[in-house]
């Protein structure tokens, strides 16, 4: 994916369409569908979520039924959410696995300091 953009709120920018199909669940799992396929595969999203959504429901899932979902001409079925959802799940636990190995090439380890033991002042002797 080619960030185009410093704005976080691009990832969401979209044509407007008419839902007036859908009911508030469908809804849900439309705004579920979009936010998995743009985070988890980039701009160009439909054709990769439609192949592994398909993998995991075991049936064929083409990017023209995502397409559909997408514009809310029909919604997401019922059978298809709970894996939508659990590939949602493994999208995001992969990221935080890429993220924390970023994290380990790309930021230095803190300095470990020794800390030293400073010698007890003396006592001048008395005469």
């Amino acid at each position: 994916m080619l960030i185009k953009s410093n704005d976080p709120e691009d990832i969401w920018e979209e044509p407007e369409y008419d839902l007036s199909r859908l009911d508030a669940e469908a809804k849900v799992a439309r705004e579920h569908l979009i936010a998995i396929g743009r985070i988890g595969y980039g701009s160009r999203w439909q054709a990769p979520l439609a192949r592994d959504l398909g993998r995991r429901v075991g049936a064929e899932i083409s990017r023209a039924q995502v397409n559909h979902w997408v514009t809310g001409e029909r919604s997401v079925p019922l059978h298809i959410r709970p894996h939508l959802l659990d590939l949602g799940i493994r999208i995001r636990d992969l990221m935080r696995i890429g993220a924390d190995a970023l994290d380990r090439l790309l930021v230095p380890p803190k300095p470990k300091f020794k800390r030293r033991s400073i010698p007890a002042a003396s006592k001048p002797e008395e005469s």
